[in-house]
């Protein structure tokens, strides 16, 4: 029997699909599953200066194959009504979803909540699951908790009241067992691990044997600091010196990005690194298919998606031992890099990787990738959640 499951994620942009994009292709691929009909929960939340643009806009429309409940809410934590208490403003926004999901005229088995990591997502998931009796099953993806001591909960919420929420969620799960053993640690209860899903593409599509002339190293990822890009620049920089027949793809956006750019500028590399916007994942696996290696150089990793999708691929990996890539890479398909002194230690793997790169097997990098990481396994472990749930 299929399974009606609401999706309620920390965040979702239908402008900017790299913002939470696992989501996105998580929903996706279960939906594809005829035992599991996915809607996603979408708050779409707008301001004073934006209420009659927003008022009388038509809902987006949006490129999914699973259902989209839209939700326009008006921000009512702001300065005009600062006699709102946060108890009030929740129920208000709680209210709403909950009208909109109830027009929705879809009977709801499981509510799964994506990641507790905002201050009014868990209010909401607990509210509804409270009004139409339905359990709750987390995945977690936020590696910041601790660091972040309280304060993505505020205004509305403490720590101590977010954790009381994911304690009594009927299961709970992270993307690997590096990132459940952190969760473990900090809201004090038991999560199982199930790897992300990955676009059916990186699985599918035929693997283009056409290598660029120049040996090509490939990252991915939001340009900032956690990310290591420019460590990686510098690490890159000075094997450039060594060798100047090698190229640099660096592909996505963020704050880094002018202070990246100075630094191809002023250290001479604009014919041999390229900072490309995010793009279609079409487009990244013909980036991938065109490269030698990936490099994932981030301080902390729950998972490594971009690492996972270069194996598929059949694509070596260099990458940090950042939690998540230490279950990913092993002697066959790449290798790892102290988070001490991670210049030094790319710049070694870099060299490692192209003096070495012609004795790794990349059929068989693929090969042991896609039994590893088949998306119908991940869609069989869900389904055997919410059953479970459902019953218990």
């Amino acid at each position: 029997m299929s399974k009606n499951i609401l999706v309620i994620p920390a965040w979702y942009d239908h402008l900017n699909k790299s913002r939470g994009i696992f989501i996105h292709e998580f929903c996706e691929i279960l939906n594809q599953d005829k035992s599991i009909n996915i809607s996603v929960l979408y708050l779409h939340y707008f301001s004073v200066r934006q209420l009659f643009a927003f008022w009388f806009k038509k809902p987006p429309t949006i490129d999914s194959n699973y259902n989209v409940i839209y939700v326009k809410i008006f921000n009512l934590k702001s300065k005009l009504f600062f006699l709102l208490s946060n108890k009030f403003i929740l129920k208000q926004y709680a209210h709403k979803a909950l009208n909109k999901i109830k027009h929705s005229n879809i009977q709801f088995d499981v509510i799964h909540i994506q990641s507790v990591c905002n201050n009014v997502t868990p209010f909401i998931a607990v509210n509804i699951s409270n009004k139409l009796k339905l359990p709750i099953v987390l995945t977690e993806h936020y590696t910041s908790f601790k660091e972040a001591k309280g304060a993505i909960f505020k205004p509305f919420f403490n720590e101590r009241y977010v954790m009381n929420i994911v304690g009594n969620i009927s299961v709970r799960v992270g993307v690997s067992n590096f990132a459940s053993e952190l969760f473990q640690s900090y809201f004090k209860c038991k999560f199982q691990t199930i790897y992300n899903t990955v676009h059916n593409d990186f699985f599918t599509s035929q693997v283009s044997k056409s290598k660029n002339s120049d040996f090509t190293f490939i990252s991915i990822g939001k340009l900032d600091t956690r990310k290591g890009f420019m460590e990686l620049l510098i690490a890159f920089e000075k094997l450039y010196k060594l060798n100047n027949n090698l190229k640099l793809v660096l592909i996505g956006e963020g704050d880094l990005k002018e202070e990246m750019k100075s630094f191809i500028q002023l250290h001479y590399l604009i014919n041999s690194v390229v900072i490309y916007n995010w793009m279609d994942k079409n487009k990244i696996i013909e980036q991938l298919d065109t490269a030698h290696v990936l490099i994932s150089a981030s301080e902390m990793e729950t998972f490594g998606l971009t690492i996972v999708e270069a194996l598929l691929r059949g694509i070596p990996v260099i990458a940090t031992k950042s939690g998540g890539p230490l279950e990913l890479i092993n002697e066959n398909n790449g290798l790892l890099v102290e988070l001490k002194n991670k210049e030094i230690g790319l710049f070694n793997a870099m060299l490692n990787m192209m003096t070495n790169y012609q004795t790794y097997n990349f059929d068989q990098i693929k090969s042991d990738a896609i039994e590893k990481f088949n998306n119908q396994n991940v869609i069989n472990e869900y389904y055997k959640i919410y059953t479970t749930v459902l019953f218990s």
